[in-house]
């Protein structure tokens, strides 16, 4: 049954065929959309024709129609083989450590998968390991939703937004997301591992003013460190320069230096941490935001209902304090890497440093031998698009004793 609609004024609305379609005519009916046997349709632009039967496809907002915003489909992803040492996403696979995490799930009662969090107390536990006031704190679903909340709060269409390049892909993902205008700062190869001058950065922030500087200490994939004295430099430079900086730290604490200290006195500064890497907890999806408390506030304004799910909070508030498990095994990966460096020194390869719980060696003319011998053993990356580590294998640190096999199939190539 066709709707009714009464008559106004001088009009004389009624329903007319058009081809196969229905059509509402109203010549005094308001540019607006209505509802119509539960579809929205749209008021046309002649005699305010409404087409029934045909279904309202809406288009996204102007950003988000944007030829370079593509992501990979994770409906079509295919889960990593099993059985083999997963070496190939900076994840945690230290034995130890996920013994104590297995040990850990035992305590989480069922009934956190039913309720909704209160999240006060893991608040002031995260306050307390990390010592600043709850206050500069916001949980978020990782570093990833750190970063995401970030150009939400601070992007707009066109604005400049200043990324260093290779980096952690979703800053790219945002910026195209949110309309911004990309500015990249290359990586120089060198011999000991890729570089970023740190007067090109100041340089930059001097001449574009950009709304939002996005900068991983350590960096990934290059492993990039810069000192606290240097980044002093880009806090100064940021805030005189009106831009917001974005300090990725989701390699904490394989580096242990840290931005932390400075948000205090700096509004313009925010950290971003994850849960992921050195405690290994990338399925929780865990993070969060430090930053002064007057720019903190904007982020709980608006944030969702509840930043983290209840088994997310129950496992964390264990988790941080018990931390020295987490410390211990950072320990237990920072030896691994060490040995498998040394090893692959020893061998005659080629080795990059690296700030982060990964590392790059060249095997050169061995590649594809070494590769393919690896193949049965571990997942990692064997090569990069990226020119400044064009050449160059990445893996993951694990321990030492699960390290001991990789090296040994790789002297057996005749490194």
């Amino acid at each position: 049954m066709l709707p009714h609609h009464a008559k106004s004024g001088n009009s004389n609305p009624h329903w007319v065929t058009h081809g196969a379609r229905v059509v509402f005519v109203d010549d005094e009916l308001s540019h607006s959309k209505f509802h119509c046997l539960g579809r929205i349709f749209m008021a046309g632009l002649d005699k305010h024709t409404v087409e029934v039967g045909e279904l309202f496809s809406p288009r996204p907002v102007s950003r988000v129609v944007n030829a370079g915003l593509r992501r990979p489909d994770s409906r079509k992803s295919i889960p990593r083989p099993d059985g083999l040492l997963l070496l190939d996403k900076n994840e945690n696979t230290d034995p130890e450590l996920k013994a104590w995490l297995d040990r850990v799930q035992t305590r989480i009662s069922a009934v956190s998968l039913s309720t909704y969090p209160d999240l006060g107390p893991l608040y002031s536990e995260l306050s307390n390991w990390l010592g600043i006031p709850v206050d500069q704190l916001v949980l978020t679903t990782g570093s990833d939703g750190a970063i995401q909340r970030t150009f939400e709060m601070f992007v707009e269409p066109n604005d400049a937004v200043l990324l260093t390049q290779p980096t952690f892909a979703m800053y790219q993902v945002y910026a195209n997301s949110f309309g911004a205008r990309v500015h990249c700062l290359e990586y120089e190869r060198t011999e000991s591992a890729p570089k970023l001058d740190l007067n090109r950065i100041l340089t930059a922030i001097e001449e574009l003013h950009p709304r939002l500087f996005c900068l991983p200490n350590p960096d990934s994939p290059t492993g990039n460190v810069l000192s606290l004295t240097d980044l002093d430099q880009v806090i100064r430079a940021c805030g005189s320069a009106g831009t917001v900086l974005l300090i990725d730290e989701a390699y904490h604490p394989f580096t242990p230096i840290t931005a932390i200290p400075f948000v205090a006195s700096n509004p313009h500064v925010l950290i971003a941490r994850t849960f992921s890497k050195a405690w290994g907890l990338a399925g929780l999806r865990t993070g969060y935001l430090v930053g002064h408390p007057e720019t903190i506030e904007w982020f709980h304004r608006t944030r969702p209902m509840y930043e983290i799910g209840e088994y997310a909070n129950a496992f964390l508030s264990v988790a941080i304090r018990e931390h020295a498990e987490m410390t211990a095994s950072v320990e237990r990966l920072t030896a691994g890497k060490i040995f498998f460096a040394e090893s692959m020194t020893s061998l005659g390869f080629e080795m990059l440093a690296s700030g982060g719980n990964f590392q790059h060696v060249a095997f050169g003319d061995s590649a594809s031998r070494i590769h393919s011998a690896l193949r049965p053993f571990a997942l990692y990356r064997a090569d990069s698009d990226f020119d400044c580590l064009r050449g160059f294998s990445r893996f993951s640190s694990t321990t030492r004793d699960l390290f001991s096999p990789i090296v040994n199939v790789i002297s057996d190539c005749g490194g």
